[in-house]
C-alpha cells in the first residue's frame, strides 16, 4: 500500500504535545500513523509549546528587520538621487491693485479691434 504513494504530496497532521505520532492523509483521506518510537511516551506541556512558538515568532522578526535594514541600505547606496522639483507657484486669490490695472490693460490689447 504504501508504495503507491511514493512521490505523491501528503499532509501530515500531528498534536503538538504528542511528537511521537503523526497522522498522514492523502486528498484528505486517513493513509497511516506513523509512531517515532525514541520519542514515544515523552509530552510536551501547552507552556512549553506556548513558550517556543514565541521565542521563534521573536526569532522571525529579528530576522526580518534585519533584512529590511540591508535592503534599505542597499536602496540608499545604489539609488540615484533625485532633483528635487521647485515648489508649483501658488495662485493667489486677490490681486493687488497694480496687478489688476496691468491686466485690464493687457485684455484691452489683446482684444480685437472692430472692423468697419
Amino acid at each position: 500500500m504504501r508504495a503507491y504513494y511514493v512521490g505523491e504530496t501528503v499532509t501530515i497532521r500531528y498534536d503538538p504535545r504528542d511528537l511521537a505520532v503523526i497522522r498522514v492523509f492523502y486528498q484528505e483521506r486517513f493513509l497511516c500513523q506513523a509512531v517515532c518510537s525514541e520519542l514515544a511516551g515523552q509530552t510536551v506541556s501547552l507552556k512549553e509549546i506556548v513558550r517556543a512558538r514565541r521565542e521563534r515568532r521573536t526569532q522571525v522578526r529579528q530576522g526580518l528587520d534585519e533584512r529590511r535594514a540591508v535592503v534599505e541600505c542597499y536602496i540608499a547606496i545604489h539609488q540615484p538621487e533625485l532633483p528635487v522639483p521647485p515648489p508649483a507657484p501658488t495662485p493667489s486669490r486677490f490681486l493687488c491693485k497694480e496687478e489688476k490695472s496691468t491686466n485690464k490693460q493687457k485684455e484691452k490689447t489683446d482684444a480685437p479691434s472692430p472692423q468697419l
